[in-house]
Parts: C-alpha cells; structure tokens; sequence
C-alpha cells in the first residue's frame, strides 16, 4: 500500500471541486458560520448599516443571515454563485415582507439592482486572485454611489491549523476551502486597491453572546493590562464606494 506523501501538495480548487465541495457541505447546515451566530451577526451589523434600507448580501450560502436582517429592518437581496444556494434562500425566505430577491450578480447588475449597502460575511477568504478581482467588481456595480459594504473574514487565520490530508488523491485542503488569510493591514490594502475608501477596521467575536460575559471580558481586561491582549477571532471593515 502507497503511503501519503511527505510533503502532499495542496489541492487546486476548481469551479468544479468548489461546487461539489459547498454542495456536500449544504448537508451539515448546523457547520455554517451564519448560522450558528446569525442573529449576534446582525445585531453587529445593523449599526454599521444604519444608513441603509436596501442591503444586498454577497455570499448568501442557503441564506441563514437573512432572516435575521429582514427582522432589523432592512430590505435584502440575496447573491451567491451556487444555484442551489440562491434556490434554499428564496425557499426559506420568500414569503417575508422585506425579502428582495436570490439572484447571480450578474443578474442583479443587468436589472440594475444598486442597493445601499453590501455585506460579504466571511467570503473572502475563499477567492484566489481572479475570484477576488471579480468580487470587488461586483460590489462596485452594485452599490450606490456612497453605499456602505461591510466585510468579515477571519482574523489572520493560520491556514495550516485547519488543514486535512485526502488518502485518496494524495492532496492537502483546507477544512472549509479557505485559500488566503487576511490581516488587519493586508485587507485595507486590497479595499483600497480596488477603489473603495476604508472608513474602520476592528476586529471582534461573533460568537460571544451580545453583552459579553463579566468572566470573559475580566480576562481580556487582565490581558490586556498585563500587556497580552486576547486576539480575536474575527475581522470587519467597513468601506464605502466614492460618489
């Protein structure tokens, strides 16, 4: 029996392998991000969007953050380039008042649709350079002139940490298809670069109930003033399209 490789190399994501990799995982909806913390997601959000009524969400997957936006007020399109995708959005939220649409962005932009703001929740750091450029492009054709887009993606992951080795074609991948990580610094370049202005960067803990908790949050202050301040997990950046 062949033994795995040393050294195995990292598995080339396709149009296809991506499709059939994020079909499979639509069978575990109780693993998607969006799901487990939609509502504390939202909660986060909907300050940032203040501004904002009509809110495109780029990236839906089966649109477990939609429900939790409609709720806050806004109204939302869904976008994402996976038909099934947009296929469970529309099933799951088509009869609430406040859902606009789940259609490709190609789509929306041929109609037209140009929306106050634009929400990528971790996306990202699943587009290889092509994909990003297009990314970008997108949501440069679909928001207003002065339209607010908020992106969040993993805090500078550490890639390797969440790799698996396949036996079967000899090849190591990331557990959720992530192909980059982002940096606070690196993520300000790449907004800027293609043509938004950055107006905040943070970073946060989704998962964290909204109040916090008195325990943690004495840890991170202990942290903090022992000079070790607790990374957190997850990073935002609110940009806008210039008018």
């Amino acid at each position: 029996m062949t033994g795995a490789s040393s050294t195995p190399p990292k598995m080339e994501w396709t149009g296809e392998t991506i499709s059939r990799f994020w079909r499979w995982q639509a069978t575990y909806p109780e693993q998607y991000f969006t799901n487990l913390f939609g509502d504390r997601i939202a909660a986060a959000l909907a300050p940032l969007l203040a501004e904002c009524q009509s809110v495109v969400d780029y990236g839906c997957g089966p649109g477990f953050l939609v429900p939790h936006l409609i709720g806050r007020g806004f109204t939302v399109s869904a976008t994402d380039q996976s038909p099934e995708a947009l296929e469970a959005v529309a099933a799951r939220c088509a009869d609430m008042a406040g859902f606009g649409s789940a259609s490709p962005a190609d789509r929306l932009i041929a109609d037209g649709a140009r929306f106050d703001g634009g929400i990528a929740i971790e996306v990202i750091e699943h587009l290889d350079d092509t994909h990003l450029t297009i990314f970008f492009e997108n949501l440069r054709n679909l928001l207003k002139p002065q339209g607010t887009m908020v992106i969040t993606t993993p805090n500078d992951e550490p890639l390797p940490a969440a790799s698996v080795y396949c036996p079967h074609c000899d090849h190591e991948f990331h557990r959720y298809q992530h192909v980059r990580s982002w940096s606070a610094e690196s993520l300000m370049a790449s907004v800027i670069q293609n043509g938004f202005i950055v107006e905040r960067t943070y970073t946060t803990d989704f998962s964290e109930p909204r109040f916090g908790n008195i325990k943690g949050k004495a840890k991170r202050i202990v942290k903090h003033l022992l000079g070790r301040p607790e990374k957190r997990p997850h990073l935002v950046c609110i940009a806008r399209r210039p008018g």
